[in-house]
């Protein structure tokens, strides 16, 4: 989703609500979609800017990948596998928000591109990864009721085998880039984040 504005204001108490937006979740003992997709074989969660989860049986090396730009994140979440033959499946990857502002950018509300958990409470299932948020500004402002998430879903509730075959999905991508003009290297970047919701002021800004 991009939005190219003058000035971009989300008020505290606002929503901006991109959960499960990304790749799909496979359902009847299917992977997930996307390019870090999760396995529907032994529990093995969605990649993006990290590694999936792994299980305790899980040892493939192609599924929950890494993958997008950690400078310029674009891309949407993956989504987790779901191992048995049933409906609904795997949890769905995080969406995707893009602003370029000419001006300001202010977050006083929540920015929310997280992945979900599994919708099957069946022992294989496994969440999708984080989206991606990219945000780009003269200046950039987060108040401290702010937040900006864009964590992996967690493996879920399991009613069969412990557990032990489910995965969480990895956290998405975060970007901020500000600076008199929208131009490298006169802009400044933070460091992204790969999971947990991390307030902007938490983050190493450098020129």
């Amino acid at each position: 989703m991009l939005f190219t504005v003058n000035d971009f204001a989300l008020a505290e108490g606002g929503t901006f609500g991109l959960t499960g937006g990304g790749f799909s979740g496979g359902a009847g003992s299917k992977n997930g979609m996307g390019p870090g997709k999760g396995s529907a074989a032994t529990g093995i969660g969605a990649g993006h800017g990290g590694r999936g989860g792994r299980s305790v049986e899980a040892a493939s090396p192609t599924f929950g990948l890494v993958y997008g730009d950690a400078e310029r994140p674009t891309l949407p979440g993956s989504g987790g596998g779901e191992a048995w033959n049933a409906q609904p499946g795997g949890g769905c990857g995080g969406g995707v928000l893009h602003i370029v502002a000419s001006n300001s950018i202010s977050i006083a509300g929540i920015v929310d591109a997280t992945g979900t958990a599994p919708q099957s409470h069946k022992s294989g299932s496994s969440g999708g990864s984080g989206g991606s948020v990219l945000l780009e500004s003269k200046t950039f402002t987060l108040v401290q009721s702010g937040k900006i998430s864009a964590k992996g879903g967690d493996s879920g509730t399991v009613t069969m085998d412990a557990g032990k075959y489910t995965a969480g999905g990895a956290g998405g991508r975060i970007a901020i880039w500000t600076g008199a003009e929208l131009w490298y290297p006169e802009m400044r970047k933070s460091r992204y984040a790969v999971s947990e919701s991390v307030p902007v002021e938490w983050a190493d800004c450098f020129s």
